[in-house]
């Protein structure tokens, strides 16, 4: 990842940040739900084929958020405003619709009354949180963390920018 030397270090240490958070969007939807509690999402007998269809699509879109944010984050060599916030935004997008889920009417996150998985996770919990809201709030806070220096960075006129005919004249 290359950084311009005008780039302060706060903004260095904010897009850093983002970038961990791009990462484990891309990483923890799989990691967690397809490996480590596989048989309590797609191999569980209880779930119906397109209730594997809508978490296979969970998986697709967070790493689709997560690279996008990859590509604006670490592609361009200068933590312009415009590409951080992009990044910041599709990095935090997909924790943000974690907790949105949860507010949808009928479900649930714990395995409460799922004839497999209910007995050894009945409340997975940090914080007095259910874990995937703690993931999800925590994610949430490194992009806000993030994104603070960057944005609270003073506008500074790009280098690249020229001024336009009608501005010389002005001046």
């Amino acid at each position: 990842m290359r950084e311009s030397i005008a780039t302060p270090a706060p903004a260095r240490a904010g897009r850093a940040l983002l970038v961990v958070v791009a990462i484990a969007t891309v990483v923890l939807p799989v990691l967690l739900d397809g490996v480590i509690l596989r048989g309590a999402h797609m191999d569980n007998p209880a779930w119906l084929p397109h209730a594997k269809l809508h978490t296979a699509m969970a998986f697709f879109a967070g790493a689709a958020l997560g690279i996008g944010a990859l590509i604006c984050l670490v592609a361009r060599p200068v933590t312009d405003r415009f590409a951080m916030t992009v990044g910041g935004y599709l990095a935090g997008a997909f924790w943000i619709s974690v907790l949105a889920a949860g507010c949808w009417p009928g479900t649930s996150y714990f395995f409460v009354d799922d004839p497999v998985y209910s007995h050894p996770l009945q409340r997975p919990e940090t914080l007095g949180m259910p874990n995937n809201v703690a993931t999800a709030v925590l994610m949430i806070v490194l992009v806000a963390l993030g994104l603070a220096p960057i944005l609270m960075r003073r506008r500074t006129t790009e280098p690249h920018t020229k001024a336009m005919p009608q501005d010389r004249e002005s001046s």
